[in-house]
């Protein structure tokens, strides 16, 4: 059930800031009664862990620093350990600042992290994008002096499960226009830098 799975997730958090506010260093996750609270309450405490800490001349120390859950098999951590990191770098993408996430950048990161993992990364270029007549994207660039990408990821696993291509869209719009935004939304502009968030996700996805 997803709605007691995201409630396990919360608890989760709400575990580790407990054991945040006492400085706790380790802390054992012993779940009694509903064994499959254990892997959401581990997953909650996992991603509300996450710091983007880049850019810190002291970086803070996060409690617990060790985790000890007895009843998750190795394929559970593992599966914990690739969330983690997937989410985390999606989340670090967004948290970048502008000056260190261009499009190019972004793309580039993207690369990067497809070469680590085994997945396919193409990149069009302007002369490319202007090739394939993609007016809205080129239409959003010109209020930037910077060149826009278009990032395509691909992945064909081995005895695939499905015999039709699942597609992914995330939109990766970053924030180096300038100007001020017009939407009556409050905190609006506090958060234009995250309109790339949608790429980030698909690229933490795969």
């Amino acid at each position: 059930d997803a709605s007691f799975l995201e409630k396990m997730r919360v608890q989760g958090v709400k575990i580790l800031h407990r054991a945040q506010a006492v400085k706790a260093t380790n802390l054992q996750l012993i779940v009694l009664g509903k064994p499959a609270a254990l892997f959401p309450l581990c997953e909650g405490m996992l991603l509300g862990s996450y710091r983007f800490q880049k850019y810190l001349s002291k970086p803070q120390t996060v409690y617990p620093q060790n985790l000890v859950a007895p009843g998750l098999d190795d394929a559970e951590l593992a599966e914990l350990n690739a969330i983690g990191e997937a989410v985390g770098f999606s989340r670090d993408l967004i948290n970048e600042p502008l000056l260190q996430l261009t499009a190019e950048k972004l793309s580039e990161r993207i690369k990067e992290k497809g070469a680590d993992c085994g997945f396919q990364v193409e990149v069009f270029n302007k002369k490319k994008i202007e090739s394939l007549k993609m007016g809205g994207l080129l239409a959003v660039n010109k209020g930037s002096v910077d060149p826009p990408t278009f990032t395509i990821l691909e992945w064909k696993p081995e005895n695939a499960g499905n015999s039709q291509p699942m597609v992914l869209v995330g939109k990766g719009v970053v924030y180096d226009t300038g100007g001020l935004s017009l939407k009556p939304t409050p905190g609006s502009m506090d958060s234009m830098k995250s309109d790339m968030s949608g790429a980030a996700a698909v690229a933490g996805a795969f």
